[in-house]
């Protein structure tokens, strides 16, 4: 009976850690550049990225928004590969997923994670996404 315990305890804490603690006044954290991290697969094991050269830019407004990649220069600025991702945000059942679709194919992304200064998306082959918001550059 004991055993029984420990394994309700155990799958009520995993259905827990599955929850989004998202709100949709947290969306607008979504603005700036962010730097993966690392990505979880879904048996477990962890690809670190610890050099990045490219940055995702993201701007978001109202329920939409676009995603690019950067490359910060030696002088400051940004070099841009001027090919935007394009999502809206809908929610369903207190999950907000993020909607991509561009010329080619479509996606989508679930906000696991979002705050001043991190970000976890999941996408349809359980692979999380980890980043960290880089606020040492700006966006002319």
């Amino acid at each position: 009976m004991k055993h029984i315990k420990i394994i309700f305890g155990l799958l009520f804490l995993s259905f827990l850690s599955c929850q989004t603690d998202v709100k949709v006044e947290d969306l607008g954290q979504l603005n700036g550049f962010w730097e993966i991290e690392k990505v979880e697969m879904p048996d477990g094991s962890t690809k670190e990225f610890k050099i990045n050269e490219s940055l995702d830019f993201i701007k978001y407004d109202k329920m939409t928004g676009s995603r690019n990649k950067v490359i910060p220069q030696l002088d400051g600025g940004l070099l841009s590969n001027n090919l935007y991702e394009n999502f809206t945000i809908t929610e369903k059942d207190k999950t907000f997923w993020l909607n991509y679709k561009t010329e080619h194919t479509s996606w989508t992304e679930e906000l696991i994670k979002l705050s001043n200064d991190k970000l976890v998306v999941k996408n349809s082959n359980d692979l999380m996404y980890f980043y960290t918001k880089r606020t040492d550059l700006n966006k002319e």
